[in-house]
């Protein structure tokens, strides 16, 4: 763990950010990719000097793992945008020969976290596809799954997250009947995201002694969600696009006198419309500690916001 905290870049203790964020990633990389040996090996290392050069080889892995990603990521939305109607189709059913089978489950999430409704993803291969999907609350998908099990091979999993195998002749029918039973099941308002919040939280309240308290809650996942908190009356300063095709945001959330630096993913083009130091926002938002370069800042992680009616 040493080996591998030191090419992740985590300092000091590990805490559940740390492994879900960089020490994870980069064991998993390597099952991904086929080369699980790789990840069991550094973690039964006993010598210091082989461990660090395992932990360097995850991470050329992990590295790999994020090209390949962003590869069948662009194919993604390319086909969506091709084949898709999101008007009609409830389930997002994509399958290509450019699709990695050890990735497609990350970005069938992050598919389903950009259009919010079930996708699935398929890496085809000699005729026959290996796929992988995930969901949102109102559709199980093992149980989707079942009512069209004569158009698999295989497949298994649970509500919100599954794994298939299906010949390539079985697409088609396998897409329409997934989407009949879309339609079946998910309404209009169910394709509409819903954000819990647990509170109202005032920018000058964001300190170490709040954050400690929240990080005793952890690990947040699936059945611990982590704690949403509403920010109102926020101007936002500085605003800059970052990351990769500039989907991201970077800002400064100014509310009275205080201040904190802010970020948003996948929020680049919602965020076009606000008037920087004019339009007065609430923010739904977690907070975290930015660690990039050991400064420890704790900063708002911004999920959504809407136009305040606090002047």
């Amino acid at each position: 763990l040493v080996a591998l905290k030191a090419v992740s870049d985590v300092d000091g203790r590990v805490d559940a950010r740390s492994v879900g964020f960089s020490l994870g990633p980069r064991l998993n990389a390597a099952g991904r990719l086929g080369k699980a040996d790789n990840g069991f090996h550094l973690l039964t290392a006993d010598d210091l000097k082989q461990a660090k050069k395992l932990a360097q080889e995850l991470n050329v892995v992990n590295q790999e793992r994020r090209d390949i990603q962003a590869l069948v990521q662009d194919e993604a939305e390319y086909l969506i945008n091709r084949q898709v109607d999101l008007k009609e189709d409830r389930v997002i059913v994509l399958a290509s020969e450019n699709f990695h089978s050890g990735v497609v489950g990350i970005v069938a999430s992050r598919i389903v976290e950009k259009y919010f409704r079930p996708a699935i993803l398929i890496a085809l291969e000699n005729g026959v596809g290996k796929g992988s999907g995930r969901s949102i609350p109102h559709f199980n998908l093992h149980r989707a799954l079942t009512e069209c099990a004569s158009h698999l091979i295989q497949f298994g999993g649970h509500a919100y997250a599954a794994g298939l195998t299906i010949n390539e002749g079985s697409l088609d029918s396998f897409r329409s009947a997934i989407n009949k039973v879309g339609c079946r099941i998910l309404s209009d308002e169910n394709l509409i995201p819903e954000l819990f919040l647990d509170g109202i939280l005032n920018i000058s309240e964001v300190n170490a002694t709040l954050h400690k308290e929240v990080t005793l809650l952890e690990p947040f996942g699936a059945e611990n969600l982590a704690p949403v908190f509403l920010v109102e009356g926020v101007s936002v300063h500085r605003l800059k696009k970052i990351g990769r095709g500039e989907l991201h945001i970077r800002f400064q959330a100014v509310q009275g006198d205080a201040r904190i630096d802010a970020v948003g993913f996948n929020l680049a083009e919602k965020f076009a419309s606000i008037e920087e130091k004019l339009d007065k926002v609430d923010l739904a938002c977690e907070f975290q500690v930015n660690d990039w370069n050991g400064q420890n800042k704790l900063e708002l992680k911004v999920l959504d916001f809407r136009y305040s009616k606090k002047k």
